[in-house]
């Protein structure tokens, strides 16, 4: 009975001391087969495939000044992907994918306002809009009469200017519409302007003569979708113009 229980205790401690080994060999026998010398799966050392569920944070105590480095091609599919888009995050740091702004996508906006009423007025930078393309004329006015071949009366254009305005750190911007001149009249036009950003865009009204743009990335006079002039039977105020995107 004795020599029974003796071989049993005997067969007992073998089993026990191989299933031993054979755990720590699972994470540090080099050269062992199929996980490449690493811990089972989910995350090994092995050129296999690997699926972890849920969710997987790496250097978690900041000890290394990068996080993640991936060598070779990254593929974040959350629904979001397409063509063309850019990754973006949130306030949080979650990230996804949109269209960049040039494209229209994403949280990014396009739109034109427009200022046709003479006087003052003030245009709020729309949330996402990255930039505006400012378009200035000036009321167009009535000047002289030219008593040779007939009896001409000369109406001057307004000026025009315009310019592409980046919207970073801008909020709003002053906006003047100038009035047409009085056609019965010698009376100039008045004169239009866009202060935005650091920059004065205007354009003087017209009079006997055509007015004239200035501050803009091209500067001249002409009338602007009908504003700008004024003939014998209609007067044409000044306009402002704002494309943003």
């Amino acid at each position: 009975m004795k020599k029974t229980l003796s071989l049993t205790l005997i067969i007992l401690g073998f089993l026990l001391g191989a299933s031993a080994l054979s755990a720590v060999a699972a994470w540090t026998a080099p050269g062992c087969a199929p996980t490449g010398c690493n811990t089972d799966a989910p995350i090994n050392a092995s050129s296999s495939p690997q699926t972890k569920y849920g969710p997987l944070t790496l250097n978690f105590s900041n000890i290394y000044a990068i996080g993640l480095k991936v060598l070779g091609s990254v593929q974040i599919v959350d629904g979001t992907q397409g063509a063309g888009k850019v990754l973006t995050s949130d306030a949080s740091g979650i990230a996804s994918w949109v269209l960049p702004a040039a494209a229209g996508g994403g949280t990014s906006v396009n739109g034109i306002a427009a200022y046709t009423t003479p006087g003052s007025h003030t245009w709020t930078v729309p949330a996402n809009a990255k930039f505006a393309e400012v378009t200035v004329v000036g009321g167009g006015g009535s000047g002289y009469v030219i008593v040779t071949r007939g009896n001409v009366l000369r109406y001057g254009l307004g000026g025009l200017a315009t310019k592409t305005i980046p919207l970073t750190g801008v909020t709003s911007a002053s906006v003047t519409v100038g009035a047409a001149g009085d056609r019965t009249g010698v009376y100039p036009g008045g004169a239009s302007s866009v202060v935005i950003g650091g920059n004065t865009i205007s354009a003087s009204g017209g009079s006997g003569f055509d007015g004239a743009g200035s501050g803009g990335d091209v500067n001249g006079s002409g009338p602007y979708f009908g504003f700008g002039y004024i003939d014998q039977d209609v007067v044409r105020n000044g306009a402002v113009v704002i494309r943003y995107y």
